[in-house]
C-alpha cells in the first residue's frame, strides 16, 4: 500500500496537475527504482532524480538534485541530430546560511519544485521551468530567498565522452560559459555580485546509461563517472537565475499538441468512470503524453521524440506505434486532430519520396514495420477526423509499396506472398557480436552457423501489419467510395495466402520468424506473435484461435504487485522472448526475456477480445509511473527480478526497470479513455 512518501498526484480545478513526492532513493535492485523527474519542453530536457545530494565547496554547503545517469541535467537538441549537454546539475544555498532539509519535489511537465525546511523551521524552496521563446531556450530558476547559485558544468555532445576544456566570460549581470566540445555558449543571467570558483568535482552516476553487469552474482549498473565542473559562484538577491542556450529557427507556426493542454486534461478527468485518484493517475499519464515531441527540420510539424536522455531523436516506428495508440487521445480527447493529420500526411509524402521509412525520421536505414503501422494510423485518422484527403494520401502511398515491393520498399522485398526484410530491420533490431560475427538478436542462436546474418526473413510482425494495412485500407476506401488500386486490391489476397500458409495454425501462436531459404520457422514463444493475432482478429484469426492460444499467451505474462495505488497482484505486461530466463544487463538481453510496455496494448486487444478483466494490468501501469522510474512516465523495458539483487527493498519480485525512464511508446493513453468510460464533450 501507498506509504506516507508515496508520491500524490494533484489535479487543480484548471486541469493543471503535478506528482509531489518525498526525496529519499531506493537501493533495490542497485537504484532502479529510483524516482526521477523528466521536463520537457521542444528542444529542452532537464531531468535529475529527486533525491537531494549535497556537497561541500568553499562556500559552504550546497544543496541541489543528484543526477544518476550520465544524460541528466540540461540537455539541448536534436540539433543538426546532435544531442548536447549544456549543464550538468545546479546547487544552490540561502545567502542567510541556514542549514537545509529536504521536504519534497513538486513535479510538472515543464516545471518542478524543490522544498526544504531551515533550522528555524522555514520553507526555502526554488523553482525550476524550461522555457522556450523564438530562438532562446530558458532554464528558468527562482528561489524563494536571496541565493547563492553554483551551476556544475560537463558540456559536451552528450554522446561523447570527451572531456571539455571551458572559458568563463564575466559581465555585468551575467556570465558566458563556453567549452570546446559544444557548438553555443550557455549564457547565465542574474541581479547581483559573483565570484570566480573553480571547482572540480568528480561525479559518479550510478545507473549510467542503463546497462548492468554481474558482480559476484549480484546484478549491478555500470557506473559512470566524470569530472564536472563550477566556475563561478552566483548571488542573487532576488533568488532568480536564467539559464539560455540558443535554439535553431525552425518554420513559423509549426504544429504542436498540447497547446491547451490543462483545459482539455480537466474535462477528461471529469469524464472518466473511475475512483478520484485513479482518475488523476490518467489525467497525469496523459499530461506527459503532450510533452513529446520536438521541431524537426523543416517539417511543418513537431514529432514525438523515442523517449528522454539518448532517445530525444523522432524514431520513425516509435512515432507511428504511439499515434496508433493515442489516436483517440489525441484527436478526440485533446483536439489535436490537426496536428496529429498533419504528422500523418507529411509521414506518407516521405515514405512515398524515399522510397520507404527511415528508422529515425529522414535519417538511417529503412526500417520494415514503420510503414503498414503508417497506413493504420492513415486509416484511423480518417475514421476520426473524416479527413478523404489522408485517405487519398494513404491509398497512393501504399499503391506506390504495393509496386515496389517486387524489387524493394523501405528495406523489404514480396516473395511467395510474404514480405521478407532484414531480420534486425522491426522493433527487434538489436545486432550484438557472436563468436566474432555480428548476429541479429531476433535470429534464433541455435540457427547460427547455419544462417546468413544478413539475409531477407519473414517477421511475423511485419508481415501481419501488412495484410491489416492494406485489407483495412481497401475496406476504408470502399465505404468512402473511393476506388481501390488494382495493386493494392490484389496486394491483400497474396499476403493472406502468405501469412496462411507459413504463420497461421488454428489455436496456436504464429512462429516469431520463417526463413524462406530453408523452410523452417522459429517456433519461439513471444510478444511479436501476439501482436500479430491481435492486429489479424477477424483477419485471420476467429476467436477460437484466441482462445486456443490463451494457454500460451498466458505462459508469456509478467505480473507485479502495485505499491502506491493498491496492493494487489495483476499482470503488467509481456515477455518479448520466452528465451533463456537471465537478468537484463546489455544487447543480448535487450530483446529477450523481458518486458516491454509497447506491447502490453496488444494484449490488452487479445484479453477484451476474450471478455477478460484488464483492469488490473491498467491499474498496474498507472502504479509504475508512481512507484518508480520517472514520474508520470513509463520505462522503456523491464528485466524479470532474476538474479542477484545487491540491495533489496520493497517489493524486489517486481520486474525491475532498466533503460530509458520516459519512452514514448510506452505511453500508450486509448486503452484507459476505453475501459474508464471517457465520453467525448
Amino acid at each position: 500500500m501507498a506509504t506516507q512518501s508515496s508520491p500524490r498526484i494533484h489535479l487543480t480545478g484548471g486541469g493543471d496537475v503535478y506528482v509531489e513526492s518525498g526525496t529519499d532513493e531506493n537501493p533495490d535492485w542497485d537504484f532502479a527504482r529510483n524516482l526521477q523527474l523528466v521536463l520537457k519542453n521542444g528542444l529542452l530536457e532537464y531531468s535529475t532524480s529527486v533525491f537531494d545530494a549535497p556537497v561541500a565547496s568553499p562556500r559552504g554547503v550546497l544543496h541541489g538534485a543528484n543526477r544518476d545517469f550520465s544524460w541528466q541535467g540540461l540537455l539541448v537538441g536534436p540539433l543538426g541530430d546532435r544531442i548536447y549537454k549544456a549543464l550538468d546539475g545546479l546547487y544552490y544555498a540561502p545567502l542567510d546560511g541556514e542549514d537545509l532539509t529536504p521536504s519534497s519535489v513538486k513535479v510538472w511537465r515543464t516545471s518542478a519544485e524543490y522544498l526544504y525546511s531551515d533550522s528555524k523551521g522555514r520553507t526555502y524552496k526554488v523553482d525550476l521551468s524550461l522555457r522556450t521563446d523564438g530562438r532562446t531556450g530558458r532554464l528558468v530558476v527562482r528561489a524563494s530567498r536571496p541565493t547563492l547559485f553554483v551551476p556544475m558544468f560537463n558540456m559536451r555532445d552528450a554522446e561523447s565522452g570527451s572531456v571539455p576544456r571551458y572559458s568563463l566570460e564575466v559581465q555585468e549581470g551575467g556570465a558566458f560559459v563556453s567549452s570546446d566540445s559544444i557548438p553555443f555558449a550557455v549564457h547565465m543571467i542574474w541581479s547581483g555580485r559573483s565570484s570566480g570558483l573553480e571547482l572540480w568535482t568528480d561525479w559518479t552516476y550510478k545507473l549510467g546509461d542503463g546497462f548492468r553487469y554481474l558482480d559476484g552474482g549480484a546484478v549491478r549498473f555500470v557506473r559512470h563517472s566524470s569530472r564536472v565542473y563550477a566556475p563561478i559562484a552566483i548571488e542573487s538577491q532576488d533568488g532568480s537565475l536564467d539559464v539560455e542556450v540558443p535554439l535553431p529557427a525552425h518554420r513559423r507556426n509549426v504544429e504542436r499538441c498540447g497547446s491547451k493542454v490543462n483545459e482539455s486534461v480537466r474535462k477528461i478527468a471529469q469524464s472518466l468512470s473511475a475512483p478520484p485518484e485513479v482518475a488523476a493517475a490518467i489525467a497525469l499519464r496523459i499530461n506527459r503524453l503532450t510533452s513529446f515531441g520536438v521541431p524537426a527540420g523543416s517539417a511543418s510539424n513537431y514529432y514525438p521524440e523515442a523517449g528522454a536522455m539518448w532517445f530525444r531523436r523522432p524514431w520513425t516506428r516509435d512515432i507511428v506505434e504511439g499515434l496508433r495508440w493515442n489516436s483517440i487521445t489525441y484527436v478526440e480527447a485533446l483536439g489535436c486532430d490537426r496536428w496529429f493529420s498533419g504528422v500523418v500526411a507529411e509521414l506518407l509524402e516521405s515514405a512515398v519520396e524515399e522510397g520507404g521509412l527511415r528508422t529515425i525520421l529522414g535519417s538511417g536505414g529503412y526500417t520494415s514495420d514503420a510503414f503498414p503501422q503508417l497506413l493504420n494510423v492513415a486509416v484511423r485518422a480518417h475514421e476520426l477526423t473524416g479527413s478523404q484527403d489522408l485517405l487519398r494520401a494513404a491509398s497512393r502511398a501504399a499503391d506506390v509499396a504495393a509496386s515496389a515491393l517486387r524489387n524493394g520498399f523501405s528495406g523489404c522485398r514480396l516473395q511467395d506472398g510474404l514480405v521478407v526484410c532484414p531480420a534486425s530491420s522491426s522493433w527487434i533490431d538489436v545486432t550484438y557480436y557472436m563468436d566474432g560475427t555480428a548476429w541479429p538478436s531476433r535470429l534464433p542462436v541455435a540457427w547460427a552457423g547455419s544462417a546468413d546474418p544478413s539475409g531477407l526473413y519473414a517477421l511475423v510482425e511485419v508481415n501481419a501489419l501488412y495484410l491489416e494495412s492494406y485489407t483495412r485500407l481497401s475496406a476504408a476506401l470502399r465505404s468512402a467510395g473511393l476506388p481501390v488500386p488494382d495493386r493494392v486490391d490484389g496486394l491483400v489476397g497474396e499476403l493472406s495466402d502468405g501469412y496462411r500458409s507459413h504463420f497461421y495454425s488454428p489455436g496456436h501462436l504464429p512462429p516469431l520468424t520463417y526463413d524462406p531459404s530453408t523452410g523452417r520457422a522459429d517456433q519461439t514463444r513471444g510478444s511479436p506473435a501476439v501482436e500479430a493475432m491481435a492486429v489479424l482478429r477477424g483477419i485471420v484469426y476467429s476467436g477460437n484461435d484466441l482462445s486456443g492460444a490463451w494457454p500460451q499467451v498466458e505462459g508469456l505474462l509478467m505480473s507485479r504487485r502495485m505499491v502506491v495505488l493498491g496492493d494487489g497482484v495483476a499482470p503488467f505486461g509481456i515477455v518479448t522472448r520466452d528465451v533463456e530466463r537471465r537478468p537484463y544487463l546489455g544487447d543480448a538481453e535487450y530483446h529477450g526475456y523481458v518486458m516491454w510496455p509497447r506491447d502490453t496494448p496488444y494484449l490488452i486487444e487479445v484479453m477484451d477480445a476474450l471478455s477478460m478483466d484488464v483492469g488490473g494490468l491498467l491499474l498496474n501501469n498507472l502504479d509504475h509511473m508512481l512507484a518508480e522510474g520517472a514520474l508520470g512516465y513509463s520505462s522503456e523495458l523491464f528485466s524479470a527480478a532474476i538474479g542477484g539483487n545487491p540491495s533489496p527493498r520493497g517489493q524486489s519480485d517486481n520486474p525491475v526497470p532498466v533503460k530509458n525512464p520516459a519512452q514514448y511508446w510506452s505511453q500508450w493513453c486509448d486503452p484507459y479513455l476505453h475501459h474508464f468510460g471517457w465520453r467525448r464533450g
